[in-house]
C-alpha cells in the first residue's frame, strides 16, 4: 500500500489531495519536527537519508520530492488527470508542475526565512535555527552521497 510520510509543515498536503482525486488507497505516516531545530526526526531518516518530506513508499519503491511523487501517482493511476503528451494542455501541465518547485517555492522559502529572521531580530545567518540547518543539512547530504 502507498504510504505518504508526512512531516509537519511540509508540502505533503498536495499529495494527499491528489491521492483522493485519483481514488488510490494510501496511509499517512506522521512525523513531528524537532521543536528546537525544526529538523526531521531520526525516524524519517530511516525512510529517506536526508530526512526529506514528503516521501512516498510503495512496496520496495521510495520516491522523494513533490514533483516526482505526483508523476509516480499519476502513472500508477493510469495517467488520470494528465493531458495527452504532445498537446498544448500537456505543455501547460508540465510548466505548472515545475513552476511550483522551481520558481514559486524558492520565493516563498526566502520570504519565510527573512520573516523569521526579522521576527527574531537576528542578523542573517546568526539565528540558532539557521546555524543548525547550515551544519545539519550538508552533513546529511554528504552521508547520502
Amino acid at each position: 500500500m502507498i504510504q505518504i510520510h508526512h512531516l509537519e509543515q511540509s508540502r505533503s498536503q498536495r499529495l494527499l489531495w491528489l491521492l483522493e482525486e485519483l481514488a488510490l488507497p494510501y496511509e499517512v505516516v506522521r512525523y513531528q519536527r524537532d521543536p528546537k531545530t525544526s529538523l526531521a526526526p531520526d525516524a524519517l531518516l530511516q525512510v529517506h537519508p536526508l530526512g526529506k518530506s514528503p516521501v512516498l513508499t510503495d512496496g520496495g519503491v521510495t520516491v522523494a520530492e513533490s514533483g516526482p511523487i505526483v508523476e509516480y501517482l499519476v502513472d500508477k493511476a493510469g495517467g488520470q488527470l494528465r493531458p495527452g503528451q504532445g498537446t498544448e494542455a500537456f505543455a501547460h501541465y508540465t510548466y505548472w508542475m515545475h513552476f511550483a518547485e522551481g520558481s514559486l517555492m524558492p520565493l516563498l522559502v526566502m520570504t519565510w526565512c527573512l520573516t523569521a529572521l526579522k521576527t527574531h531580530h537576528c542578523h542573517f545567518g546568526s539565528s540558532r535555527l539557521c546555524c543548525q540547518w547550515r551544519v545539519a543539512f550538508p552533513a546529511r547530504l554528504n552521508k547520502t552521497l
